[in-house]
């Protein structure tokens, strides 16, 4: 089998990603029973809108501030929080996500602000690729492996990436991920044929096939940029996201990992709540995002935290202990705990 050689980037380029330099060279120290969990970012590039999940009680004057990207109330489907009881509309584009929200499974995460203006929590990889800063940085830059079936046709951001920590490195990564990705694997669960759908299929396959436990990966679903009609273009989006995460899910649930894995969205911006002439919406600071898996507890809606509180609170659950969290997310040290709680 070919491998093909892959360049990971410099130490250099990983303290230029803006997350925290590791002092002295030191890596953050994983707590106990921590070594075997997978974290799955779908990154939402251009901006997402925070359409996606609407509190019902303030949707009539919601309506009326943004004018052409109201979404009708009649369209959204209802769900109650757990905890609040408050009712929420999902996007009708959401409905695999909105019955998972009802089955625990899912969290929604409302009004998340980055700190930093621009958001630096990427890290630019050659060839275009993009990865979690905190996770290339957990790495100390090895453990990168980006050579998987190109994804999303939005996508400018190259395909799907993956972090290896623990495990092999360079050409031996290499060859155990790619040897997975050749293989069959058996599954009921269908996934749709969209790029997300193709991306996540694969990660479901080097999940179960590979032997490497500890992995974070980035799948980039672009095209959420919408200076016009985008409340045409978000729908799309929204439908190709809720498909593909309901099925990796189900994939997750069938294989018997789902307590191990966790999937999350993530922007580098998201929409400002005004529309434009045009029918789309500037950038704006505040934005919703979700978390699913087994070991979510989900059902709920966990509002008006940092984007810094919000990663860290997946970097904990990943298996990050407290200094190390301080040292990957600059500022968190004094701030409260994200409230997106897991089962243990």
């Amino acid at each position: 089998m070919s491998v093909n050689k892959l360049a990971v980037p410099s130490r250099r380029a990983i303290l230029g990603t803006g997350v925290a330099a590791l002092a002295g060279g030191r890596l953050p120290a994983f707590g106990p029973g921590s070594t075997d969990r997978v974290l799955v970012c779908i990154y939402l590039f251009g901006g997402n809108d925070a359409t996606m999940v609407v509190p019902l009680d303030q949707n009539s004057s919601r309506r009326s501030d943004r004018g052409g990207l109201a979404v009708p109330e009649d369209s959204l489907l209802p769900a109650r929080a757990r905890k609040s009881q408050a009712m929420y509309g999902f996007h009708q584009a959401l409905s695999e996500l909105r019955d998972l929200f009802e089955s625990r499974a899912l969290a929604v995460v409302g009004n998340i602000g980055a700190r930093r203006n621009p958001d630096k929590s990427l890290a630019y990889l050659p060839d275009g690729f993009t990865a979690l800063g905190w996770a290339v940085a957990l790495s100390g830059g090895k453990g990168v492996f980006t050579q998987f079936a190109p994804g999303s046709r939005h996508n400018s951001r190259g395909g799907a990436s993956l972090i290896a920590l623990g495990g092999p490195t360079g050409d031996e990564l290499a060859q155990v991920v790619q040897s997975s990705l050749a293989s069959d694997l058996s599954l009921q669960t269908q996934f749709p044929e969209t790029g997300l759908g193709s991306q996540l299929r694969q990660i479901a396959k080097v999940i179960r096939l590979s032997g490497l436990r500890q992995q974070i990966y980035l799948c980039p679903l672009g095209g959420f940029t919408a200076g016009a009609d985008q409340l045409s273009r978000h729908e799309a989006l929204f439908r190709e996201l809720s498909t593909a995460m309901a099925a990796f899910y189900q994939a997750t649930v069938e294989l018997g990992v789902d307590r191990r894995v966790t999937t999350f969205t993530d922007a580098e911006s998201n929409r400002s709540l005004l529309s434009n002439k045009n029918n789309g919406a500037g950038l704006g600071w505040l934005g919703h995002q979700l978390a699913l898996g087994g070991s979510v507890m989900g059902g709920d809606v966990t509002q008006n935290i940092s984007k810094e509180q919000y990663l860290a609170a997946f970097a904990k659950w990943f298996g990050v202990d407290p200094s190390g969290l301080n040292r990957l997310f600059p500022g968190l040290e004094g701030m409260a705990p994200a409230g997106l709680e897991f089962r243990s």
